[in-house]
């Protein structure tokens, strides 16, 4: 993925600044910009054209743009600037550092009965472009996932180290509620002795149930967990070792039956009123 880079310049006749930027929204970028200068969003005009990657972390405003916009009217000509992978590492935006403890009660029968998640979340020496909303709203909408668990209860704190700010990197606090999930599903499976997948889909939302409204999410209108799970879980199959007598799972089934895990992202809903 290339690294951050953008050309700045200044037009002293319209007392206006040109920014041509590697990012993931020109928009954004501008938006994020302009106000930290306390002028008018028209006074500067983001270009944004092909970009090598990005993942989230090239969506808000760095430093170095305003950096080379000052620069730019300073010297009277177009700026440009490029990071290089070594200040990239110490400068842009990092993700997840987070720890969550999660518990996960369960009936007699592994029906799941409530969850509780206590989360830790590291937002770096200072606020990045979207605040805590990754560790709070971000990852809280993601649970309980396609799951059927009536009583959620989540914790989140956030706090500030010595470390490079984090912000959206791949998945902006959706794969730590993945993660979380599944983890502690799969311990409960290990616990109970119920197997893995079983234990899933006994407790997949119905289709019946749709749509639902989970009780820290969006809305969700579409069931189709257990298809896909019904084609693609399968319980390992067993073979004869020539060895000790030994029995195994056989190499073809590995792939798909060894880590069965769900993965859950809420939808953006857009209204339905005529514009």
């Amino acid at each position: 993925m290339e690294p951050r880079g953008a050309t700045a310049s200044y037009d002293a006749a319209n007392d206006s600044y040109f920014l041509r930027c590697c990012s993931q929204s020109a928009r954004a970028l501008r938006d994020g910009v302009a106000p930290s200068w306390a002028f008018p969003n028209q006074r500067l005009r983001v270009v944004t054209e092909d970009v090598g990657g990005a993942f989230g972390l090239k969506t808000g405003p760095y430093p170095e743009y305003l950096a080379i916009l000052v620069a730019a009217r300073k010297v009277g000509r177009p700026v440009h600037w490029m990071s290089n992978r070594a200040e990239a590492f110490l400068s842009d935006n990092h993700a997840r550092d987070a720890f969550s403890d999660v518990e996960l009660a369960l009936d007699e029968r592994g029906k799941f009965l409530a969850l509780r998640v206590c989360h830790l979340g590291n937002m770096g020496a200072y606020i990045g472009a979207v605040g805590a909303n990754i560790q709070t709203v971000n990852l809280t909408r993601c649970l309980p996932g396609m799951y059927d668990i009536p009583r959620i209860d989540i914790a989140v704190r956030c706090v500030f180290t010595n470390t490079t700010p984090t912000a959206p990197y791949r998945g902006a606090g959706r794969p730590e509620a993945n993660f979380m999930l599944e983890r502690v599903i799969d311990e409960a499976a290990r616990v109970t002795g119920i197997d893995a997948v079983k234990l899933r889909r006994r407790n997949f939302i119905k289709p019946s149930a749709m749509p639902t409204r989970p009780r820290s999410a969006r809305p969700s209108t579409a069931a189709t967990s257990r298809p896909c799970s019904t084609r693609r879980w399968r319980s390992p199959t067993t073979t004869a070792s020539s060895s000790a007598g030994a029995r195994r799972p056989s190499a073809a089934n590995i792939a798909a039956s060894a880590f069965p895990a769900c993965w859950s992202m809420p939808a953006v809903f857009r209204s339905k009123a005529p514009r």
